[in-house]
């Protein structure tokens, strides 16, 4: 299953939800071996800063374990109109097919969009081979193929 539109999940209002079939979904008894994040621009603004490397790098050593990264990622066609939608205030919840034709907000989110990928280019640079790509078909159908193969 894909980026799933959801009224709730987990008894809160989400707009996606990413849930695996037959996988684990949260919770854990004594130690979490993976932490993950769905907020990748955020994670990717904080990243692209100075002390993002930081944080990363101190938290591996406080945690005494390699950190390595499963980086999921949508195509980025996707990214970016949704992106210039959400500038130009029309993604609305329920409408599947919307159309803009305005070069101006398509311009910005293509520059916003390669701002955003500086985080990833960081942590691939402090993190060299530590940093594992695939996309977020592959690990919605071959879930147990795409993350343990590469974590």
């Amino acid at each position: 299953m894909f980026g799933v539109r959801s009224p709730l999940v987990g008894n809160h209002s989400r707009q996606y939800h990413y849930y695996v079939k037959d996988q684990w979904q949260g919770r854990y008894d004594n130690n979490i071996q993976v932490i993950g994040d769905k907020k990748a621009a955020q994670a990717s603004r904080i990243l692209s800063e100075p002390g993002g490397m930081k944080s990363l790098k101190k938290l591996e050593r406080k945690l005494g374990v390699q950190l390595k990264f499963l980086h999921v990622m949508r195509n980025p066609f996707d990214n970016i109109a949704t992106m210039s939608l959400r500038r130009a205030d029309l993604k609305k919840k329920g409408q599947s097919s919307l159309m803009i034709n305005d070069s101006k907000t398509l311009d910005g989110s293509i520059a916003s969009y390669g701002h955003l990928l500086r985080g990833s280019y960081e942590v691939k640079k402090h993190f060299p081979g530590r940093v594992h790509d695939v996309a977020s078909g592959d690990v919605m159908t071959n879930t147990r193929e795409n993350t343990q193969e590469n974590l």
